[in-house]
């Protein structure tokens, strides 16, 4: 009798733990089978983020391309987004993401969402599938340069010419690219004894008279340094600011001043006419007047389409490439010494700088005397170059161009 007791007992003790194991199994499975897709979702969550920051940069850097349409724009995050997913979408359904492009802000938006079934932990809690969703922005790096070049037009230029204007079209076509858009743009300024400024150079003079043509119907409007508390500044030429006129018998180099463009084809056919017919080399007025292609507070002497940005405007590089192939060697303002320019290019490289013109100063063929004036310009050794032959030009020109995109671009 005891023995049959004991034995039911023990039938009864078994059948309890079965009950209490299958009680606590359930929730034991549930929430390993929660734990896994807890972290089946964080590891989605990261993915689809790296997929969707991956997306957004890359319709940033697309948006840099002026050329692109807001479709082309999304269309290649688009693409981006795709090639990234695959392996998310193993597991996972993943919709198509939203592209946001906002011009206003240089920015590209980009949100995604995707979901994947539960294992059957979840699934005892009635939970059929889990979701994933993340957005991201990404800027486009949308920076303005604004460029100016000097070019010696003294008459030992004659036989150099073509190899400079070879080489600056060629550091032309590499900034005015398509995908810069208006957001660079290129002038220069021609100089000899004086700089010829065309009909800029009436306002530059204070003159009423907006034109004045020589006997073959060229603009031809010389001006020399200003004098005064100006002297060294791109101060805006109002009165007791003006630039300075030149005696009658001074020679006027052929018009060689191009206010900013983004047009290719402006700036090579402006290079082109340039002519080497100065007798000496007023390089401070090179200087100077590179600076003011630059100055925002020379806008009210450029064209609209030419006016500059202002110094401390988001995303602006201004810089001045200064070109000669001699000594600057002559002032014909009368509150100077003949033999002062190099000082005056010193002052007004100086004055650049410290409003954050980057200056790029170039040797060609020039004697050694001319070294040391280029580099105190440059501001730094490694902006100055020299340069003995025509392929030296075109590296230099170049390896110029190749920093100014690199800082246009934030590299």
């Amino acid at each position: 009798m005891r023995s049959f007791v004991r034995r039911n007992w023990a039938a009864a003790e078994r059948g309890h733990i079965i009950v209490f194991f299958s009680l606590v199994l359930l929730p034991m499975l549930a929430a390993v089978g929660m734990a896994i897709d807890v972290s089946r979702q964080v590891s989605a969550d990261r993915h689809l983020q790296y997929t969707i920051d991956a997306a957004a940069m890359a319709g940033a850097r697309a948006l840099e391309d002026q050329s692109l349409s807001d479709v082309e724009i999304a269309g290649i995050a688009n693409a981006v987004f795709e090639a990234n997913v695959k392996d998310l979408e193993r597991s996972a359904e993943c919709a198509a993401p939203t592209v946001s492009v906002d011009r206003d802000n240089t920015s590209v938006s980009i949100e995604a969402n995707c979901s994947f079934a539960t294992l059957f932990g979840v699934k005892i809690q009635g939970v059929e599938s889990l979701r994933v969703g993340n957005k991201a922005t990404a800027k486009a790096d949308l920076n303005h340069l604004e460029l100016a070049l000097a070019i010696d037009l003294s008459s030992s230029m004659e036989d150099r010419i073509d190899e400079v204007r070879t080489a600056a079209k060629t550091m032309a076509s590499m900034l005015l690219e398509g995908q810069s858009g208006d957001r660079v743009r290129l002038g220069f300024v021609g100089y000899g004894d004086v700089v010829n400024a065309g009909k800029y150079g009436n306002l530059a003079l204070g003159r009423t008279v907006l034109d004045d043509r020589d006997a073959n119907g060229v603009d031809r409007v010389c001006v020399t340094q200003r004098s005064g508390l100006s002297a060294f500044t791109d101060d805006a030429p109002l009165p007791g600011r003006y630039v300075g006129a030149p005696a009658p018998f001074v020679p006027c180099v052929v018009e060689g001043l191009l206010p900013l463009t983004s047009d290719l084809a402006t700036f090579n056919n402006a290079i082109d006419a340039l002519e080497a017919t100065g007798l000496s080399t007023g390089g401070h007025l090179g200087v100077a007047w590179s600076w003011y292609l630059i100055s925002p507070n020379w806008r009210l002497i450029w064209p609209t389409e030419s006016d500059p940005r202002g110094y401390h405007e988001a995303n602006t590089i201004k810089s001045s490439v200064i070109l000669t192939d001699g000594l600057f060697n002559v002032v014909w303002n009368t509150d100077f010494e003949l033999d002062q320019s190099p000082e005056i290019a010193r002052n007004l490289c100086a004055e650049m700088r410290d409003s954050g013109v980057h200056i790029f100063t170039i040797s060609f063929q020039a004697p050694p005397d001319a070294t040391p004036l280029l580099r105190d310009c440059a501001g730094q050794n490694d902006r100055f170059f020299r340069a003995e032959t025509a392929s030296d030009l075109n590296a230099v020109f170049n390896a110029i161009a190749s920093e100014l995109i690199d800082l246009r671009l934030g590299s």
